[in-house]
């Protein structure tokens, strides 16, 4: 079997990115404020992931 070529990989990331759903300029400040929050504090992205509870909403991992 051929395996994928790295244009449609591409292709496939540029159309998913396209569909997601644009977000509010509220939202993205409030992201920087807290990956500035984590840099200061020295606080990695892995740690705060292993922190988060099982109650918490997940988002799809994979939304068509």
């Amino acid at each position: 079997m051929a395996e994928k070529g790295p244009g449609k990989t591409i292709r496939g990331y540029i159309s998913s990115y396209l569909k997601q759903t644009p977000r509010t300029y509220a939202e993205v400040e409030q992201d920087q404020r807290t990956i500035n929050a984590r840099i200061e504090t020295g606080e990695s992205e892995i740690a705060v992931a292993s922190q988060s509870t099982a109650d918490a909403p997940r988002r799809p991992a994979n939304e068509k």
